[in-house]
């Protein structure tokens, strides 16, 4: 848990540090996580991971995760 919280607070510093990802590497990242087997249909437009749990509010949304340039998805699907 600690290593996830760590995680997340570099992705969110990434944002302030180097602003969004492209919109080709957006795209990409949410078309993995609609076609990844841990996706769970959720409020938000993509769904949350099963995996990792994010989505499961509105800040850690995968909308939001996947513009952050240092953010990495846990199972190791989004390249670098």
């Amino acid at each position: 848990m600690f290593q996830m919280m760590v995680s997340y607070v570099k992705a969110e510093a990434s944002m302030i540090v180097a602003g969004q990802v492209n919109d080709r590497i957006f795209k990409n990242r949410m078309k993995i996580c609609r076609s990844c087997e841990h996706l769970e249909k959720s409020y938000d437009e993509v769904g949350h991971c099963g995996a990792c749990g994010c989505g499961l509010n509105s800040r850690a949304a995968l909308t939001v995760k996947g513009k952050m340039p240092s953010a990495e998805c846990i199972k190791g699907k989004w390249k670098k």
